[in-house]
């Protein structure tokens, strides 16, 4: 995908807007349920380890389809598998909805939703960098590493309001319509034929453009000490990666529950690490 984005000589920022907001989107439902959970825990008294099931299902969710998901768009568009992904994430928020006193069937929608997530965070950088210009290119990557943290800040937002009330449903509502717009304005696209890739992938693209960079990988292999740092830097990453959904989902809680918060105050004390993570995603992400 980079190197069909450094063919094009105009950005498409229909194309790079469509897919940060995929990913923006994804974000906000793996994020949605930190900033409800105290009082999710009052209403409905979850085991500890069922709760935490309900972020970690999304990673379990995501190892499970992303490679195969990236394939199918690859050979086949995108098309299909984004209408699939928007249907899964309205039945995993109807069934949180409905049933929300059952953990085991919580944790169900959760993992549907996960699927679909999935999709959206698959096509997110897919979309903006065949959509992006070479002048635009390192702006566009800074952009699309504000998506979790935009996510978050965004269920943050909707969310301190209804705590504050003892509500968490808003913030499942809010997801819903937010995919409900999402769908409508891919059947947009689709219509106008703004954004290559959703209903097909265009000639001389993406699936020539990996067979080019596999050519290019064939001719000069990894020596040992880049394939030592690769793997050095995906564990580091991992373990990052954790830790950090660790930390998010349970700091409301514990602000909550040691030290006596009420559930609106930790949700804005839990807007502080989300927007230093913000700015400096931003900043790092176009000055790589």
């Amino acid at each position: 995908m980079s190197n069909l984005a450094t063919q094009n000589k105009e950005t498409n920022w229909t194309g790079v807007s469509y897919g940060i907001v995929l990913g923006f989107v994804a974000a906000y439902f793996q994020f949605k349920v930190p900033p409800v959970l105290p009082v999710m825990f009052d209403l409905y008294g979850y085991e500890t380890f069922v709760a935490g099931g309900f972020m970690s299902i999304f990673a379990v969710a995501g190892m499970l389809v992303s490679v195969r998901v990236g394939r199918g768009i690859r050979r086949d568009g995108a098309k299909r598998y984004l209408m699939g992904a928007f249907a899964l994430m309205l039945t995993g928020t109807a069934m949180g909805l409905l049933w929300p006193e059952s953990g085991s069937v919580m944790l169900i929608s959760r993992t549907i939703e996960g699927f679909g997530a999935a999709v959206l965070a698959v096509c997110m950088p897919a979309f903006a960098n065949m959509s992006a210009g070479p002048k635009h290119l390192p702006i566009i990557i800074a952009a699309q590493a504000t998506w979790i943290p935009v996510g978050q800040l965004v269920a943050n937002i909707v969310a301190q309001p209804s705590v504050a009330e003892g509500f968490w449903q808003p913030v499942w509502w809010f997801g819903a319509l937010a995919t409900i717009l999402v769908a409508l304005w891919t059947g947009y696209i689709l219509a106008r034929g703004s954004v290559p890739g959703i209903a097909h992938i265009p000639r001389g693209g993406s699936s020539s453009s990996a067979s080019n960079t596999a050519t290019t990988a064939d001719a000069q292999p990894m020596t040992k000490p880049e394939n030592r740092a690769l793997w050095l830097a995906a564990v580091l990453f991992f373990l990052w990666q954790a830790q950090f959904m660790g930390y998010f989902t349970w700091l409301p809680v514990y602000l909550v529950d040691v030290r006596g918060f009420t559930a609106d105050g930790a949700v804005l004390t839990n807007q502080i690490p989300v927007v230093v993570l913000l700015v400096f995603a931003l900043i790092w992400g176009d000055h790589p």
